[in-house]
């Protein structure tokens, strides 16, 4: 207890005391508050506050809240000198624009802080004390507003990641202040929306400066009620609002007499009070509900897309000023809904090689039987993942995947020279994708008995892959079962933007015999062909202003009905999107298809209305719009040309009269 070690080792101390001295000799420890503070009179910190203050302004320094951003200095004599020679891009673009009051300038605001001098003691002068800190407070204010749109036009980022390596890393203080300042004045460029475990919330995998990061957006669910009851009655509620100027789908059948309202709520309310919800939409004064059928997910890409940022007013509100804040939907700004573009949008844009890539291919069969496998081309790495729940000691019969990742892609290589020297210039060459192939990849191969040992396994290796942290990294996966499913089985899995890859028929079944070495070989075809397809993805996203990660299987139906659906909302009509077979007409599409039958030659059958049918194909002639109309009349008249072709009698009574009598009788 005194500090000094046990005199007779051999002899070991009581449990008690043995306790004591481990503890008072134990480095990781937790401290009190009193070994690090202590407690001070109010007129020693108006002191202390004041000398800080004025040595702040002496050496030029910066608060705390300017730690971290380039060009405020953290004091010494050469600070002055330093920022008298800025050498970022800002600076240098400010030189060659018209002259403007030196004192807006970094060096007068400078010169403007050293000019202040002392502060005066606020014990004896309180009120100067006062005036002169406001005065240094707004110099800091605006110094470090220069600094952040410095850091928000990429002025003094650098331009590659060669120089970026040749800086050193970067500092702890200059990160978090870049993450701020790219969410709160950078294009935000989605990569993908995925849904939470809250009811209305996706994260929003967003690209920014570079940098990859995962922001909350919450969707309030947006319905439309028409109602016969006047707007007065309802000014004063929480949820509805009268608007105006929306057409409604199908308007003229919608009597002329009825209001609509726009009702506003958050997903959550929505669905804890979903039988309330339903109870009052059956209300004999509600006519009908639209848009019931777009989910968070449809709204978001239907609103936002691929390309938003945030608005004005939100800065203001201060949203978007940690990475935890939820920010909502209302706050973010597109192409689409913005009268003014931010600056620089179209040098922030990203390109598939700013991004890293990795390949997740996954097959099975019905008997227990799967093959994994995780490739990192970037690192030149691969693993593979053999499960066969049939066996107890299961045997890995897979090929030499070094020999035959290299031999697939020096035929692969050799095939694209082939075509090139033919004069086939057109298309993708297979190192000119979204990303790069190294000539050889290393691998590691696991077998389990159990598919939950495979899981943690496959697991613990997507872990290391987030710990390393080698920029950002897209992964894409193959697999026959939904992404939602494997995510609940290897959690890591949530901490990659992904994107789905098709599964072909052969990569859903395993043959009998020999399937590992059947699952290596697609598995090589299925990378070599990841990255040109990766490529057309990205530019089939960027065209269509939808996240990379969103666009389906079936791309071109699904981009053709957002298109609509963002045309349809500006022109302020209200959306009939549904999954279904049948548009949401706000309740009477039930009616009006229930009669109908899309399956044999019943589909008119019981329809008063008039349908326009569509038939979808491709057509090499002119398609041409028919009308046709009256045509039991047209038999009636044309019936005797019939018989006289035919050279038979009539069967019936009008068979045999002229054609005058004919018209008589059908008019």
């Amino acid at each position: 207890m005194q500090g000094v070690s046990n005199p007779v080792p051999r002899i070991r101390h009581p449990d008690w005391l043995a306790k004591r001295v481990s503890a008072a000799l134990n480095k990781n420890k937790q401290r009190h508050i009193t070994d690090v503070f202590k407690r001070v009179s109010k007129e020693e910190y108006l002191l202390k506050a004041a000398e800080e203050d004025s040595r702040m302004v002496v050496d030029q320094s910066g608060d705390m809240e300017d730690f971290g951003i380039p060009g405020i200095n953290s004091g010494g004599g050469g600070s002055s000198s330093a920022m008298s020679k800025p050498k970022t891009g800002m600076f240098r673009k400010a030189a060659n624009k018209r002259k403007r009051d030196p004192r807006d300038t970094l060096e007068g605001i400078t010169a403007q802080l050293a000019d202040l001098g002392l502060a005066p003691d606020p014990s004896a002068a309180y009120a100067p004390w006062l005036a002169h800190s406001k005065q240094v407070w707004a110099l800091k204010r605006k110094l470090r507003a220069m600094r952040i749109k410095a850091i928000a036009n990429g002025d003094n980022l650098p331009e590659d990641s060669q120089q970026a390596a040749a800086q050193g890393p970067m500092p702890v203080g200059q990160f978090f202040t870049r993450s701020h300042v790219s969410l709160s004045l950078g294009v935000w460029h989605v990569l993908q929306w995925t849904e939470t475990d809250t009811p209305g919330e996706l994260k929003a995998w967003v690209w920014i400066g570079g940098q990859l990061h995962g922001v909350r957006v919450s969707v309030p669910r947006t319905l439309y009620v028409t109602s016969n009851v006047p707007s007065q009655e309802i000014s004063g509620s929480k949820f509805f609002a009268e608007a105006k100027s929306m057409v409604l789908p199908r308007a003229s059948y919608v009597p002329q007499s009825t209001h609509l309202y726009k009702c506003v709520m958050s997903e959550a309310e929505y669905i804890g009070f979903q039988s309330s919800w339903s109870s009052f939409f059956a209300h004999p004064s509600i006519g009908g509900v639209y848009e019931t059928e777009i989910t968070p997910m449809d709204r978001a890409l239907i609103q936002l897309g691929a390309t938003a940022w945030l608005g004005s007013a939100a800065k203001l509100q201060g949203v978007g000023r940690s990475m935890t804040d939820v920010v909502s939907l209302d706050d973010l700004e597109t192409r689409r809904s913005s009268l003014t573009l931010p600056h620089g949008i179209a040098s922030q844009m990203w390109r598939p090689r700013d991004i890293a890539y990795a390949l997740l291919y996954h097959t099975s069969s019905q008997d227990g039987r799967q093959f994994f496998s995780l490739v990192l081309p970037y690192a030149a790495r691969g693993h593979v993942w053999v499960v066969n729940t049939g066996q107890q000691a299961v045997q890995l019969q897979i090929p030499n995947l070094e020999r035959l990742y290299r031999e697939s892609y020096a035929a692969a290589r050799a095939a694209q020279l082939e075509a090139q020297g033919g004069g086939d210039s057109g298309g993708v060459g297979i190192d000119d994708g979204a990303f790069p192939y190294p000539e050889t990849i290393e691998f590691s191969s696991l077998a389990f008995s159990t598919a939950q040992a495979a899981y943690r396994s496959i697991n613990a290796a997507l872990a290391k892959c987030v710990d390393e942290k080698r920029g950002p990294v897209i992964l894409a996966y193959q697999s026959p079962q939904p992404i939602r499913h494997l995510q609940s089985s290897m959690r890591s899995l949530a901490e990659f933007p992904t994107v789905a890859m098709p599964v072909h028929q052969a990569d859903r079944t395993l043959p009998a015999f020999d399937w590992q070495r059947h699952a290596c070989r697609r598995m090589v075809a299925s990378l070599l062909n990841c990255s040109q397809w990766v490529d057309e993805r990205i530019a089939l996203a960027q065209y269509a202003d939808v996240p990379l990660g969103n666009i389906p299987a079936d791309a071109p139906l699904f981009l053709a009905d957002v298109f609509f659906a963002r045309k349809l909302s500006l022109a302020k009509h209200i959306l009939w999107w549904s999954p279904s077979s049948k548009p949401d007409l706000g309740g009477r599409q039930d009616d009006e298809f229930s009669n109908m039958s899309v399956d044999g030659a019943d589909f008119l059958s019981g329809f008063s209305t008039s349908v326009e049918i569509n038939t979808p194909g491709s057509y090499s002639s002119t398609c041409a719009e028919i009308e046709l109309k009256g045509l039991a009349v047209n038999t009636i008249l044309k019936a005797p040309l019939v018989n006289e072709i035919e050279g038979a009698m009539g069967v019936f009574g009008f068979d045999s009269m002229t054609g005058d009598a004919t018209r008589e009788a059908a008019a």
